[in-house]
């Protein structure tokens, strides 16, 4: 986190490799990017690794479910809070 007011972003995936380079390429600027992973196969998770070290594996409970768990793994500091659907 590079300071209070920041912008952190959100993004929830499952096999994703064919998007998430360029997604979080477009994204890389924010302050912090956490990534919820739902059980991918592919290498969405190692790609997301080379963008950001908050990478999260979890069950998909659903999308709230999943979006909350997001939201609550952003830093404390950040003013904003943008989830951003994966085809970005």
């Amino acid at each position: 986190m590079k300071g209070a007011g920041g912008l952190s972003v959100i993004l929830i995936t499952k096999n994703e490799s064919h998007n998430i380079r360029a997604c979080l390429q477009s994204v890389a600027w924010a302050d912090e990017i956490i990534v919820v992973d739902s059980g991918s196969t592919d290498d969405t998770v190692a790609v997301a690794h080379e963008f950001t070290p908050h990478v999260y594996l979890h069950d998909w409970p659903g999308f709230g479910a999943q979006k909350n768990r997001a939201r609550n793994f952003a830093g404390s500091l950040s003013g904003i809070l943008a989830g951003i659907p994966i085809m970005c």
